[in-house]
């Protein structure tokens, strides 16, 4: 298992894991089943890069929004990108607010 330093663990959190986060307390509302099993693994490094599939796939089918959400080097948080998000039906860019407005407004 992966183990941080919390200074090092500190420097990460932010940005693409709270955003993880914050779309699995959005999923909770609409698909509590879907946020159920996210949320098992959501927490654990390696195992929450399946998590952040699930919520992929679930906005694509649900929503219409291509996700592409960066965990990080083993979904660590570290080296991770901006998450992206595209509104399939017009090639719009989300920002992570749009995203969120939209999956707590079903």
């Amino acid at each position: 298992m992966l183990m941080m330093r919390e200074e090092d663990l500190k420097k990460v959190t932010g940005g693409t894991i709270d955003e993880f986060e914050e779309l699995l307390k959005a999923c909770a509302s609409s698909n509590p089943a879907l946020a159920e099993a996210a949320a098992a693994s959501a927490h654990i490094p390696m195992a929450n890069l399946l998590s952040a599939g699930l919520i992929e796939e679930w906005l694509e089918s649900e929503f219409k929004i291509r996700a592409v959400i960066d965990l990080g080097v083993g979904g660590t948080g570290i080296l991770a990108e901006h998450n992206r998000y595209v509104d399939k039906r017009n090639g719009k860019q989300l920002s992570q607010a749009e995203v969120l407005k939209r999956v707590m407004a079903l």
